[in-house]
């Protein structure tokens, strides 16, 4: 009954009114925050989530910067919006050298693949995609009123099983949620 997402209960954002932002709620490493990650669009859930799986990435990753760098997330709403362009310049700055693009994606995928590994162990056996949910009402029970009345998170169960699972695929994850032996590698992680 509980309307939480990895024991965070929801902000004042219902995934119910935007396009993947359920999505976005379901993979983020902490649960229900719409501080890990914010789709580019402004649409209703009304069609596939899929469409936004590479900006949903995107804004994770630089969110992850940002936190990185302990700076605001409400940048976005100044002037130029601290974008993912603005963390290189602010990292190249303290680094005092060059920062390619790749190297800071690959900065802000690592940090996101290391909070995933600590909630597969702290999740003592639960397979990832068992803790990557929404709660159900967000994925049956329409908005009874507003602008997105009679929508639901996703247009359907299968959507939103899709729709992670291109994200894991975006992520280097396999089909249940792990990081694969190649992204590991490819990150420099070890486990």
């Amino acid at each position: 009954m509980a309307i939480h997402s990895k024991g965070l209960p929801f902000a004042a954002w219902d995934p119910r009114g935007k396009l993947g932002l359920g999505l976005s709620y379901a993979s983020a490493a902490v649960g229900a925050s719409h501080l890990r990650g914010w789709p580019t669009t402004r649409e209703m859930p009304d069609r596939s989530a899929l469409e936004i799986v590479d900006s949903l990435v995107h804004d994770q990753d630089v969110k992850t910067l940002k936190d990185s760098l302990t700076i605001c997330h409400f940048t976005h709403s100044i002037s130029p919006p601290l974008k993912f362009e603005g963390c290189r310049r602010i990292t190249e700055a303290v680094w005092d050298r060059e920062v390619t693009d790749e190297e800071l994606e690959n900065i802000a995928k690592r940090i996101w693949i290391v909070q995933r590994m600590f909630n597969i162990r702290e999740y003592g056996g639960k397979k990832p995609y068992e803790f990557d949910t929404l709660p159900k009402r967000f994925m049956t029970e329409p908005l009874p009123s507003g602008r997105a009345k009679g929508k639901t998170a996703f247009i359907d169960e299968e959507d939103f099983i899709n729709s992670m699972q291109a994200l894991y695929a975006k992520r280097g994850l396999d089909t249940e949620g792990y990081p694969t032996a190649e992204e590991m590698k490819r990150l420099e992680i070890e486990f």
